[in-house]
């Protein structure tokens, strides 16, 4: 049987460890400038943020006509006159200051009309957040926006399109092309742009 001898547990960091390094020294950071705070690291989602998200994530169930109800056994649950008879589980929030939200959960198959919340997953970090099932309009997504711009432009592209249209049927020098219209004629192309060869030094 073999025996461990105790060594003293050594701070990274202090004098006594850094007397076990050899001439190594602990640097002397004392005459260096402090870091800007717009360089510190912050927290990105404060638990205000957190609480004002589910606050109104809430609002907006009731402005949705949700009603909480309870059972014989005291135990909550939710329901809306759209989905006459059914019932729907609570998902519980507490709030930093100690209060508790409550939420109704419907999964999304079982919610055409978007009234309530689902619990998922967000990308690429692991962690659940309630959402609402609310629909979002195609014309409010990044897509649906370019598109709107798009056929803006098109839009009055095509209406100055018609007010040259309307100008070349009183004035013969108003020219306006179609996907006919031939890029060069072939009978005045040699005499509107001569080769460099006819050109005499």
């Amino acid at each position: 049987m073999t025996s461990t001898v105790a060594h003293p547990r050594l701070i990274v960091g202090t004098d006594a460890y850094f007397a076990t390094q050899g001439s190594q020294a602990p640097h002397d950071f004392s005459n260096y400038d402090p870091v800007p705070q717009k360089f510190m690291p912050i927290k990105v989602n404060t638990d205000n943020e957190r609480d004002g998200y589910y606050q109104s994530l809430q609002q907006k169930m009731m402005d949705f006509g949700w009603r909480l109800n309870v059972d014989k056994n005291d135990n909550p649950y939710f329901t809306h006159p759209t989905y006459d008879g059914n019932t729907f589980s609570v998902y519980n929030y507490e709030l930093s200051n100690g209060q508790e939200i409550m939420l109704p959960l419907v999964e999304r198959a079982d919610d055409p009309k978007g009234l309530g919340c689902t619990v998922v997953q967000t990308s690429g970090t692991g962690h659940f957040q309630v959402e609402t099932n609310e629909w979002e309009s195609y014309w409010d997504s990044r897509s649906g926006k370019r598109k709107a711009n798009q056929l803006t432009y098109q839009d009055k592209r095509q209406k100055k399109r018609d007010e040259y249209i309307e100008m070349a049927k009183t004035d013969p020098s108003v020219k306006v092309w179609s996907k006919d219209t031939p890029r060069c004629d072939p009978i005045t192309w040699k005499y509107n742009n001569p080769s460099p060869q006819n050109f005499e030094y």
